[in-house]
């Protein structure tokens, strides 16, 4: 009678033993699910704040600088004073950073910046961004202020000057973008672009160029 009675029990601890590791398994299983998908989301919003902060709208085509081996001088009439990190030189418009430019004192009233380079090149065209270019921009101290293209005046219309006093005037476009301005090849060992005309700034006052690039002609 004694091992008739034994025979029940072993089975009801065969059958709870099961349901604890079948439980415990479950467990360990929904665990790794939930660790799995938690790293995943960090992956993700770290993927999301790359790919935020190196967003650029400008076309990547655009901006390649130096294709030839004459070394490019930026001058210009004037230069806005440095403020705090930030400067406003002529060399900015022949750097591939377009988050840098020239722009000139506030009283000048005929305001130019000449490109020229150490022996003469037959150029046919030049790539200009006539503002500008920061979509999201905070000053030094962290505060945001917002799209500096219509914070600031935009070239509207340009004469361009080669070293032989011919000369040749160019209307841009309102657009936050590199554009190109072609003419006949002439060969050249500068040009000098006068700022005609802007279209008016939403904020401030500054007349901004951020890029220029002369477009080489293949000699025959």
């Amino acid at each position: 009678m004694k091992a008739a009675t034994a025979q029940p029990n072993e089975s009801k601890k065969k059958k709870y033993t099961f349901i604890i590791f079948a439980l415990v398994l479950l467990l360990i299983i929904g665990g790794g699910f939930f660790l799995i998908e938690k790293a995943n989301l960090f992956e993700n919003k770290n993927d999301e704040k790359e790919s935020s902060s190196a967003y650029d709208p400008t076309p990547k085509e655009n901006i390649n600088l130096i294709e030839y081996n004459n070394y490019i001088y930026a001058t210009s009439s004037s230069q806005l004073g440095n403020y705090e990190i930030y400067d406003y030189s002529a060399t900015n418009v022949i750097k591939k950073d377009l988050k840098k430019w020239w722009s000139p004192k506030k009283n000048d009233r005929n305001p130019w910046i000449e490109l020229s380079w150490d022996s003469k090149m037959l150029i046919h065209g030049i790539n200009i961004h006539g503002g500008a270019h920061y979509k999201e921009f905070y000053s030094s101290r962290g505060k945001f202020i917002g799209d500096l293209y219509y914070l600031n005046k935009r070239v509207k219309r340009i004469e361009i000057q080669f070293d032989d006093g011919t000369s040749f005037t160019a209307h841009l476009k309102d657009i936050d973008k590199i554009q190109e301005i072609v003419f006949e090849p002439i060969k050249t060992g500068s040009m000098k672009i006068y700022i005609l005309d802007y279209y008016n700034s939403e904020k401030w006052e500054d007349i901004c160029v951020s890029f220029i690039k002369p477009l080489i002609e293949d000699e025959p």
